[in-house]
Parts: structure tokens; C-alpha cells; sequence
């Protein structure tokens, strides 16, 4: 069962003191609730998981009653945006500032030490950020949700066959952790014949596509580390007639539409984007509060959303963004040896 469905949720929080984490605390004096003053960054609005993490932050907000300004960039490539956002953030004196850093982690080094330096806690997201101690790390393992796709092409193409890769960035961490984890549970007969890059721009991946389907008349796969990009590649599909297995990553709604339906993409990994948030804004209360929390919270990878399980996960995302319901979030402030 997807975490996104109304089971119990269970989250690890780890204390990794030997990497140099150990529990940690705010470093500002105690605050209560309603003087709770949260800077939540992320890299832009137009991407859905962005925008659904920010809903699962501002629901857990609502809840706790803390006073959440989210803020992001006009587009995912430029830093400059967020870094004039944490200089406002050091200026208002925020508690907390969260950061999903995105594409641009380590341009955003300098400036969240020195937020670090004025007394504020830094929630650092998903992404680690290189030449940063945050105070508390959100992780997320999406190896083996990616390795379980790669287990599942295999499963749709049971005779092996040529696959494409579309890629949203290639050299960035993230992306290519995702692809290396699908090629890790792809079985030997299923060969990746072309892999191109597309900046997350469907535009660019349905070129892509046309251009895989033209040079690879035996294509029998599509991969995707990215639902967003993938869209375009399934454009391309449907104006060439093509039946080939489809799975995407990020679990996105119009992709969550499709699998329930049965047209054209087969699976999505889950990216929890509203846990993330929700489970963003509990530390950061916490931290404000002055009570001891983790410094690395490890959210658990989730189950391969398919046809079975795609209507379910997209009914609670939509109640989630209209406000009629909250993401269960676990506590994630217990340190554990």
C-alpha cells in the first residue's frame, strides 16, 4: 500500500553519528507556536512535485499553527532567486528556513551557512547540500522504488527487448541515482539503447521519443526518471500508434490519470512530495520549540504505483491539494542509536 493511502506510515529517524550527525536542537531560543516563523524554499511552482510538497506544508502548517511562507524561484535553473530569499529570511529573522535545493544545491551553500551564523535552523531537503551541516537532513530513498520499476519492465516484457531513457538532468545526483537504480532491476535481456537528456521539458522529450522510435524501429520500452518529462515522450507514442511499456517517476497526477485508465504508461515511482512537506514543517516546529529532533529523519522508499493502486494514491493527492485532508505525517523527532 502506498504512503500516501490512509495506512499507518512509518518513518526512521536516524542519528548517524559516526558521518558526524548527531541529535541536534534549535540553535535560537525556544519559541512557541504561535511565534513560529517558517521560510520554505523551493526551486520553482511550475513542477507538480514542488507545488504538492508545498501543499503538504502548508496543511501541516494549518495544523500545528505555525506561520509558513513558501517561496520559490520563477524557474528551476537559476539560484539567485532563493539566495535573495534566505538573505530576506536572515533580515525578518526567521526560525526556520526549509530548503528543497533542486538542481542548484551548492550555489546555495554560502548563503545558508550564513543563515546559520544568525541563529537560524536550516531543514535541508531530500538533496543533501555540499559544504552544509543543516540542522536536520529530510532524506528519501528512491533507489529501491527505481530499482522495483526496473524489476517491473521486466515483468511487461517478459521476451527482453530495446528500452529508451529519457533523463530529465543527466549530472545531476539525484537524476542519475534514479536511472542507475532502474538499470539495476532491469534483468539482462532488457537493453538500454539510447539515453537523452531533456531538461525536464516535455517538448524536448517528445523529440526525443520521435527520434528513439525512428532510430530503434525494435523499441519495446520507454523509462522516464521523471513524469513531467514524460508526458511529452507519450505525445509522441500516441501520434506514432506505438504499444510500448511505459513507466515514469514522481507520480504525477495527469501520469496517475493514465495508469488508472490503462493508456499508454504502465507504472510511476511514488515521490511522496506532500510527506516531504508536511514532515518538513513537524521538525521545524519542533526545532522552533527548542526540543531535540534528529539531525538525518529518513522517510522510507514507497511501493510502484500501477494500474491496481494509481486511482487510490490520486484521490487522496487531490483532497490533500483541495485542503480536505492532511497528509499522515510520523513523528520524526526520536533519536535512535
Amino acid at each position: 500500500m502506498n504512503q500516501l493511502t490512509r495506512t499507518a506510515t512509518a518513518v526512521v529517524c536516524a542519528c548517524a553519528v559516526a558521518g558526524g550527525l548527531a541529535a541536534c536542537s534549535a540553535r535560537g531560543e525556544a519559541a512557541t507556536d504561535a511565534e513560529i516563523k517558517v521560510m520554505y524554499l523551493l526551486p520553482t511552482l511550475n513542477d507538480e512535485a514542488y507545488s504538492r510538497e508545498a501543499a503538504g506544508a502548508r496543511a501541516e502548517a494549518d495544523r500545528l499553527g505555525v506561520e509558513v511562507d513558501v517561496q520559490a524561484g520563477p524557474q528551476r535553473r537559476d539560484p539567485s532567486p532563493i539566495i535573495a530569499k534566505v538573505e530576506d529570511a536572515i533580515t525578518q529573522q526567521f526560525d526556520v528556513i526549509v530548503v528543497d535545493p533542486g538542481e542548484y544545491a551548492a550555489q546555495l551553500s554560502p548563503v545558508l551557512n550564513k543563515a546559520e551564523e544568525a541563529g537560524i535552523d536550516v531543514i535541508s531537503m531530500i538533496q543533501e547540500i555540499p559544504d552544509l551541516e543543516p540542522t536536520v537532513h529530510i532524506a528519501y530513498d528512491e533507489s529501491a522504488g527505481y530499482r522495483a520499476a526496473g524489476e517491473y519492465m521486466g515483468e511487461l516484457l517478459p521476451e527482453g527487448g530495446e528500452l529508451g531513457v529519457i533523463g530529465c538532468g543527466i549530472g545531476n545526483a539525484q537524476m542519475d541515482g534514479r536511472r542507475s537504480a532502474f538499470a539495476d532491476g532491469l534483468p539482462a535481456n532488457i537493453t538500454q539503447v539510447q539515453i537523452g537528456e531533456t531538461q525536464c521539458d516535455p517538448t524536448k522529450a517528445r523529440k526525443l521519443t520521435e527520434n528513439m522510435l525512428t532510430a530503434h524501429p525494435e523499441l519495446a520500452g520507454i523509462f522516464s526518471d521523471t513524469d513531467i518529462a514524460l508526458l511529452g515522450g507519450i505525445e509522441a507514442l500516441r501520434a506514432a500508434g506505438a504499444d510500448l511499456a511505459v513507466i515514469g517517476g514522481d507520480g504525477q497526477t495527469a501520469n496517475l490519470e493514465l495508469i488508472s485508465n490503462g493508456e499508454i504508461q504502465d507504472a510511476s515511482t511514488s515521490y511522496p512530495s506532500e510527506i516531504f512537506g508536511a514532515t518538513a514543517i513537524q521538525v521545524a516546529s519542533r526545532l522552533a520549540a527548542d526540543e531535540d529532533v534528529a539531525a538525518l529523519c529518513e522517510i522510507p522508499s514507497q511501493p510502484l504505483i500501477t494500474e491496481d493502486t494509481a486511482a487510490q494514491v490520486l484521490a487522496l493527492i487531490e483532497e490533500i491539494d483541495a485542503g480536505s485532508a492532511q497528509p499522515e505525517v510520523p513523528d520524526c523527532t526520536e533519536n535512535h542509536d
